[in-house]
């Protein structure tokens, strides 16, 4: 059986954060972002301001389109991710 992350799995929106909050995080990583002294400020300040999410997740999508990615015959497709070919 499937299992949503958030109440709205088909909408891009804060309801992951807010989740998190209520302390219905559906992985354990994931809940401990709002657990952790060092992360939990982020997921009150995107729980309860979406527009800030939706700023800093453009931000981050940009600066990701950036990486240099390798492809082809410079890059290479990991059988285990943690673990080099």
């Amino acid at each position: 059986a499937e299992q949503p992350l958030d109440a709205t799995r088909n909408d891009f929106d804060n309801a992951y954060f807010n989740a998190l909050q209520m302390k219905s995080g559906v992985l354990f990583s994931d809940q401990a972002l709002f657990n952790s002294p060092v992360t939990r400020n982020l997921v009150n300040g995107y729980a309860l301001n979406q527009t800030k999410f939706f700023f800093d997740f453009q931000k981050a999508m940009r600066k990701m389109s950036k990486l240099n990615v390798k492809n082809s015959s410079q890059g290479e497709v990991r059988k285990h991710c943690r673990c080099l070919n």
